[in-house]
């Protein structure tokens, strides 16, 4: 029996493993990682896929043996229980990142990557009408910064199709603020659910060293002026905090409080 192509191996009448004891096996799991992460960058891949073969024969997981029957198995019964293990995937919740360009400099964002790239209307339509027939009811905004593009008429478009034609429970943003004006909300307010703000420091210098530095502009004040807008316009707001070397020792509980959000999304520097 051969359990993966580099590394055969059988079970006998006692309980071992082609010559490893079952009783054995902690050390020689030991024995297998530490000669794995000992070698050279250059192989450790190697090393990695061959501990990798030999951890699936050592230990055995359910569907391991799928396709091979048992003995006084059913054949029809066993076909019956894979078919009824083969789950589609839905995607009920998408987070579309549709641009990665965004005029903050966040040291501990991911999307250090500046591709100017973003897809035609028509075509960013289409791939969500694909996704509500595969079963998304929620759909999450992002970047990058989402209303850098087209000063958030593209996003606006999207936020209007997603509520109006394809009947989406559930329609959100995450965004820095800074881009976002009145007029956006008078024109698209009436299809967003949610409207979530990253705000990281009640303090503006703070802010700077994180690099949400916005010039003259204040980050802070602007947050509060996003905030009576959510409410005039029935979107309810959230916030998004990452907690990293710069903001670790500020208590901001008074300005959350203040300010009322539906939800305080506290997440960790990665």
């Amino acid at each position: 029996m051969t359990r993966c192509g580099c590394f055969p191996s059988s079970y006998n009448t006692q309980g071992q493993l082609q010559g490893v004891s079952v009783s054995r096996l902690p050390t020689a799991l030991a024995g297998k990682l530490r000669n794995t992460f000992t070698q050279p960058m250059g192989s450790l891949w190697r090393s990695l896929a061959s501990l990798l073969c030999w951890l699936r024969a050592a230990f055995p997981w359910p569907g391991a043996e799928r396709g091979q029957q048992q003995v006084g198995e059913d054949p029809k019964e066993s076909q019956e229980e894979d078919e009824d293990e083969v789950l589609p995937t839905t995607p009920t919740s998408v987070n579309y990142h549709f641009t990665r360009q965004c005029n903050y400099k966040c040291g501990f964002c991911f999307h250090t990557a500046k591709t100017s790239f973003v897809l035609p209307l028509e075509e960013a339509k289409r791939g969500l009408q694909l996704l509500k027939q595969a079963g998304m009811e929620k759909i999450n905004f992002s970047g990058g910064e989402p209303f850098l593009q087209d000063r958030g008429e593209y996003l606006g478009k999207l936020v209007k199709f997603c509520k109006v034609e394809l009947g989406l429970p559930s329609v959100s943003i995450v965004s820095n603020g800074s881009l976002i004006r009145e007029r956006w909300f008078r024109d698209y307010g009436e299809y967003l659910d949610i409207l979530a703000i990253s705000c990281d420091s009640f303090d503006e210098q703070v802010n700077v060293l994180i690099g949400r530095g916005q010039g003259k502009k204040n980050h802070v004040e602007n947050l509060q002026k996003l905030r009576m807008w959510c409410r005039d316009y029935r979107v309810a707001f959230k916030i998004n905090s990452v907690i990293n070397r710069f903001n670790v020792e500020e208590d901001m509980n008074e300005q959350i409080k203040a300010l009322n959000p539906v939800r305080w999304k506290v997440s960790p520097q990665c």
